[in-house]
């Protein structure tokens, strides 16, 4: 397991997400378990920007 400390919880999210689509970009077909609440909505509003700009498709990712 790798533990990475960021700043503060934008970097957090930005870190969470640019791992997302990494791995995205290795294989297409994730399985991603998207938690409810406040706390992940950041990474989400940054994958949504990575989507808008072309860094990453969610048409093969399998969501739960």
């Amino acid at each position: 397991m790798e533990v990475i400390i960021k700043k503060d919880y934008d970097d957090v999210c930005a870190e969470a997400a640019g791992i997302i689509q990494e791995a995205w970009t290795q294989e297409n077909a994730l399985v991603i378990g998207f938690a409810t609440g406040n706390t992940p909505l950041g990474l989400y509003k940054k994958l949504i920007e990575g989507y808008n700009q072309g860094g990453i498709d969610f048409a093969s990712v399998r969501a739960f």
